[in-house]
Order: structure tokens, then sequence, then C-alpha cells
């Protein structure tokens, strides 16, 4: 992830090419999925510059209040998104969290949480994630496969 809101195109170019090189050299890996998992801020340059460097998808977890009410209530949190409406034929899917990225489910990864505790609060806990998974679904539409994130800054040290 780089600074989206605020740098010279090829500052952008140059910090994703050093990550994908490393990535390639370190894990034999070419993603082809960029993870802004907390942006301060989007340009649709940005947007662009990602689809012609191959990436297919973009998940982030910050927009703007508005927008994100609008689509949350219309089932839009993943769109297809063409950056300036170019004429290139790119376009990239965005996925929006419906939430802020740590306040997924946590139960399961909390301290005080051992697999041997009584079987009510395993339960209790399942229930839960449960409700907040179909709490979020609504704000996608046409979706069988929904992306829950567990855990939070520092949950596992």
């Amino acid at each position: 992830m780089n600074d989206e809101a605020t740098p010279h195109y090829q500052d952008i170019i140059d910090q994703m090419r050093f990550g994908m090189k490393f990535c390639m050299e370190e894990f034999g890996v070419l993603s082809n999925t960029q993870w802004t998992i907390d942006p301060f801020g989007h340009s649709a340059a940005h947007a662009l510059l990602m689809s012609q460097l191959g990436f297919k998808q973009i998940v982030v977890n910050r927009i703007h209040y508005q927008d994100y009410k609008e689509r949350l209530n219309s089932g839009r949190l993943q769109f297809i998104y063409r950056p300036f409406n170019n004429k290139l034929g790119k376009k990239i899917l965005y996925h929006v969290i419906p939430y802020h990225y740590g306040q997924g489910q946590c139960e399961f990864c909390a301290e005080e949480f051992k697999p041997n505790k009584e079987s009510s609060l395993i339960a209790s806990s399942a229930e839960k994630m449960i409700n907040n998974i179909m709490r979020i679904r609504k704000g996608y539409t046409n979706q069988d496969i929904i992306m829950h994130l567990m855990g939070d800054d520092f949950t596992y040290t």
C-alpha cells in the first residue's frame, strides 16, 4: 500500500514496483489484489495506476462516509470502477470492508478465549459471528461469499 491521496504518480509507481519485486523474489508470487487496509484518501489517478500495473481488485476499508452510507444501503460496497471513465478499457474491482478492519469478530482470538472453555461460550461466540455476518451482508448484493476479518491492531501480541 502506498499513500494514495497526495504523492506524485512516479512515486506510486516506484513504490509499487519495489513491493511487487520483493514479493516475487521472496515468495514467488505476484498478486493481482491490492490491500489498502488503512488509507487516508483515494484518488482516481491511484485506481488508474493500479489497473495499469496489473491489479484486478482493490480492498479498502475507508471511503467518504456519505459514499459509504449510500453504498451500504444500496448493497454496492463492491463495485467495478473505471477511473476517469477511461477509454483504455481499464477497470478495477473495489471491495469496501463494511467496518473498520478490526471490528470483525474477535471472540475467537481474544486472550481470554480458550478452546476448553464451556460450550455455551463457544455457541454464544459463534452466534455473534453469524449475526455480524448477516448484518454486513446487506452491503453486498449478489454475493455468495463475504470477506470477514478477525483481529485488530495488536490483537495477537
